[in-house]
């Protein structure tokens, strides 16, 4: 991305990454602009993201500029992972990889409410 117009990156390349070791195959895909990043490794993806993007818009300063963020979560895409004590919060079907994926949109929804609340503070 920072190779295509934008100033920053944070994320991931590839698709179908673990939501907590960030690998897929064999490689560890985990990116600040262009260099991996080993120190969210074993953190939820949601999490990560979220954190990312509150830091950005509380320090940002609005009355100089506009922010252009675009933050796209993994989830809630496969590989269908979330953190125990999220899963524990929901109410379960019987179905498994259901019941993981509500969890993992319980969580998502969770992170942009945090994103939201940011930027009404700012």
């Amino acid at each position: 991305p920072t190779l295509r117009g934008f100033h920053s990156f944070f994320g991931f390349y590839t698709g179908a990454s673990g939501h907590f070791d960030h690998t897929r195959g064999h490689g560890y895909d985990f990116r600040r602009n262009t260099r991996p990043l080993f120190n969210v490794e074993g953190a939820y993806s949601t999490d990560v993201f979220t954190d990312k993007a509150t830091d950005i818009i509380k320090k940002h300063n609005f009355k100089k500029k506009p922010l252009f963020l675009y933050l796209s979560y993994q989830a809630p895409h496969a590989p269908l992972e979330v953190p125990n004590e999220v899963f524990k919060k929901i109410k379960t079907t019987g179905n498994a990889a259901r019941d993981v994926y509500r969890a993992m949109v319980y969580k998502l929804d969770e992170g942009v409410g945090k994103a939201v609340k940011a930027l009404k503070m700012s």
